[in-house]
């Protein structure tokens, strides 16, 4: 009896030891927010940015300098935010501001007459977002063209920035945040989220 509760005891320790390995390893592919700031500030071709999230929540400081060093590109890049529609009265009084004084300063350093409100837009969803917050990041290549959105999976549901983020595939997430309806506008039309909308409504048709 004794010598098969001590085997019992090797097998429970075994697997608890595999458990925790497991969970060791996929702590490590998570990566801290402010950290993606400076992944966002770096990334080469960047056109875009759309995060979908329950709310615009204040952005650590390597975001905010990931805005301004992106609205100082010869193409600034654009950002569109995707928020739970009970977050729409808020959303515009919010750090949503933030981001737009970010863009606003960015532009008069850089000499331009362009408008902020065509470069950040915030729309809220038909429904309230309870997932994770995601961040699709979309490149285009200068000289082939070619299209690719490079997406970050937040740690927490219901937050506007998680504390941690990874990498993950996008097209699923993309067909049920953005591509599930066209997002309700709330500010000015920029018009640069129409191909996302298309796209997500040709996805959506496809998988009913």
């Amino acid at each position: 009896m004794l010598e098969v509760l001590t085997y019992m005891q090797i097998i429970c320790a075994a697997f608890l030891l595999w458990c925790v390995l497991v969970a060791l390893r996929d702590k490590s592919r998570f990566i801290k927010a402010d950290r993606l700031g400076v992944i966002e500030r770096d990334l080469v071709d960047l056109v875009q940015v759309v995060v979908v999230a329950h709310r615009v929540e204040e952005p650590t400081s390597n975001l905010l300098r990931a805005v301004k060093a992106n609205s100082l590109r010869e193409v600034p890049v654009k950002y569109l935010f995707l928020i739970s529609r009970s977050q729409k009265s808020n959303a515009l009084s919010g750090y949503y501001k933030m981001f737009m004084t970010i863009v606003e300063i960015a532009f008069a350093e850089r000499g331009d007459d362009l408008n902020p409100e065509d470069y950040v837009r915030i729309d809220n969803l038909p429904y309230d977002w309870t997932d994770v917050p995601y961040i699709f990041y979309q490149c285009v290549d200068k000289n082939s063209n070619v299209k690719r959105t490079i997406t970050f999976r937040g740690n927490q549901k219901c937050e506007g920035i998680a504390d941690y983020y990874k990498q993950v595939s996008a097209s699923s997430v993309m067909a049920q945040a953005i591509l599930s309806g066209a997002p309700e506008e709330i500010s000015k039309d920029a018009g640069f989220a129409d191909e996302i909308i298309m796209e997500s409504r040709k996805h959506r048709k496809g998988s009913i």
